[in-house]
């Protein structure tokens, strides 16, 4: 059962995810953190957005223990085939952002299938 909970999960769409609001992320960490208050969580929360856009700029990766790591991935230029117009056209070279989550979070979710 806990497969089929995950691969319900990978088949939606962003607008059917059921995604926590930012109010209510910032209210439960405060609330976890035996109610500190939930402004200091925005800018602590803030800071850390500032620190993994500087460091991808700066070094191309950043790790969060328990949580994983935030990396630059470059895209050489490629060629392809327009679908539309079936020209082979030149794709320019992009870097992209990914994430690789913590290898105790991909066991934990493992354990559910």
């Amino acid at each position: 059962m806990g497969a089929h909970i995950i691969n319900n999960m990978s088949a939606k769409t962003k607008k059917e995810m059921n995604l926590m609001p930012n109010d209510l992320f910032f209210s439960k960490i405060a609330e976890k953190c035996n109610y500190i208050d939930k402004d200091l969580v925005k800018m602590v929360y803030y800071e850390m957005v500032r620190l993994t856009s500087q460091e991808l700029r700066h070094n191309g990766a950043i790790r969060y223990p328990d949580l994983g790591d935030f990396y630059i991935k470059y895209h050489k230029e490629r060629l392809s085939r327009s679908i539309v117009s079936g020209q082979i056209i030149k794709i320019p070279a992009i870097k992209t952002v990914k994430f690789a989550v913590n290898s105790k979070i991909k066991k934990y979710f493992a354990s559910l299938s």
